[in-house]
């Protein structure tokens, strides 16, 4: 009789750490997030503004480069987990964020920074000029995952470690916009300053994925339960990327330089990471968990951009290669039935 008392006892206490643990028997939970992300390329300069540095019949810059600053913009992110047991889980989530961000600068000794250089199109070729430059990006991400789970840690209730293996996928989306216009001095004589720039890139991969899952349980607040959670993943993708690079000005007619690249197949790797609490009690025998905190986001390489290197021959061009990277705080809504 004690024996079945005591194992009627333990296995009352394993099913409660089990309601706390990440995973519940048997359970099918849902989650939606609102994610408020800044996205983030290395390469944004796009014109500087400088004083009227003149030496020896040369114009030089001497000033700012001004970037195209990136916003914080809304996105979401929807998921789905079935909790096969105690220790494994299936579980899979689309993340979505879309953002487009512009500025200017205007002054009357501008150089611009990007475009095709010297004599391939820009204008003016070795002075500054009167006007303003315009810099608009539109950018899109889309991510898909597919996980299994294994929770390989949770003989004390306050801490729960789990590791993760799976497929990541990725669509990733830039297209930029420049246009610089006013007036320049070409010799004597002042000439207008005509100069529009269209650069876009699409990126897509898809590889293998590996992460760790943790939740330490501070306390009991309420009828629920504050926890600490940390999330980190790591992906290499099969990716294929595919630029295009379109210049027209004063000095090139209407179809300018007009190029795109080959499609690029290439190993690159991604990392997420997030930090945060979580508050998760029960309502109406639901488990409710509600959780806010930061989250990290890169991708290696995954923007390509055309540039010109020669100011004599046109042809001259190379890739240049920008990091992407995604920031900003997270709010998540789970539920489990």
């Amino acid at each position: 009789m004690q024996k079945r008392i005591g194992f009627l006892l333990a296995l009352f206490m394993f099913m409660n750490c089990c309601a706390y643990a990440n995973f519940s028997l048997d359970c099918l939970e849902l989650q939606s997030e609102f994610l408020y992300f800044k996205p983030t390329l290395d390469q944004s300069h796009y014109v500087i503004s400088s004083t009227n540095n003149r030496f020896g019949g040369n114009v030089y810059p001497d000033g700012r480069r001004h970037m195209n600053h990136s916003r914080y913009s809304p996105g979401f992110r929807v998921g789905a987990s079935y909790s096969l047991c105690c220790e494994n889980a299936i579980d899979a989530r689309f993340t979505q964020l879309r953002s487009h961000h512009s500025n200017s600068v205007s002054g009357p000794f501008l150089f611009d920074t990007i475009g095709y250089p010297g004599d391939g199109a820009q204008f003016p070729e070795d002075t500054t000029y009167e006007g303003t430059a315009r810099s608009h990006r539109h950018f899109r991400y889309y991510a898909g995952d597919l996980n299994l789970s294994r929770l390989t840690f949770s003989s004390f209730c306050p801490e729960n470690l789990s590791f993760f293996i799976g497929l990541h996928y990725a669509h990733i989306r830039v297209k930029e916009h420049f246009d610089s216009v006013g007036t320049g001095i070409d010799g004597s004589t002042v000439t207008p300053v005509s100069n529009h720039l269209t650069r876009q890139t699409k990126f897509w991969g898809i590889g293998p994925q590996f992460g760790i899952d943790y939740h330490y349980d501070f306390t009991c607040l309420g009828d629920g339960l504050l926890s600490l959670t940390a999330n980190g993943r790591t992906a290499l993708l099969c990716s294929n990327t595919h630029a295009r690079f379109r210049y027209v000005t004063t000095r090139t007619g209407p179809v300018g330089v007009n190029i795109h690249n080959d499609s690029l197949w290439r190993v690159t790797p991604t990392v997420d990471a997030r930090l945060g609490l979580s508050y998760k009690f029960c309502v109406c025998c639901t488990e409710v968990k509600v959780e806010g905190g930061y989250e990290f986001i890169w991708y290696h390489h995954c923007f390509d951009g055309i540039t010109g290197l020669d100011v004599a021959y046109a042809g001259d061009t190379i890739d240049l290669y920008s990091n992407l990277n995604l920031h900003g705080p997270y709010l998540s809504l789970q539920i489990a039935f």
